[in-house]
C-alpha cells in the first residue's frame, strides 16, 4: 500500500482508508504521508455530488463509506462534504418503481 498504484478514484479512497486503519494501529508516519499523497490528487466529486464513476448501485456507497473512515481516522472533517453531497444527490436517483438509477453508470452496475 505504500508503494503501489491504482486505476480509479474510488480505489484511491479505499487505499486511503486502509492506510488510515494501519496508521491508527502502528503510528507509522509513512502511512499517513502516503494517504496524504492520495488525497492531494483531489476528490473526484462534482458540485452536484456525482462521483466520476457514476455508479449509484455500487461505487457511490463504497466511496462514501471509505471517505467517512478516512475523515475519522485522519481527523479531516472536510472529507465529509463530498460524502454529504453524494448522499443528497442519491436521494434523487431513484426510479418511480424504487429501483436505483444505474442507466448512466460508468461501471459494471450499468442498467
Amino acid at each position: 500500500l505504500l508503494t503501489g498504484g491504482c486505476h480509479t478514484p474510488n480505489h484511491r479512497w479505499v487505499i486511503t482508508a486502509a492506510l488510515g486503519f494501519m496508521y491508527k494501529l502502528t503510528g507509522q508516519p509513512e502511512l499517513k504521508e502516503r494517504a496524504e499523497q492520495w488525497l492531494a490528487e483531489g476528490i473526484d466529486c462534482t458540485e452536484d455530488g456525482e462521483w466520476t464513476e457514476r455508479s449509484n448501485g455500487i461505487y457511490n456507497a463504497v466511496s462514501d463509506i471509505v471517505l467517512f473512515y478516512a475523515a475519522e481516522l485522519f481527523n479531516l472533517p472536510d472529507l465529509l462534504e463530498p460524502v454529504r453531497k453524494n448522499l443528497r444527490m442519491m436521494a434523487h436517483m431513484i426510479h418511480p418503481d424504487g429501483e436505483v438509477v444505474t442507466d448512466y453508470s460508468g461501471r459494471q452496475d450499468f442498467g
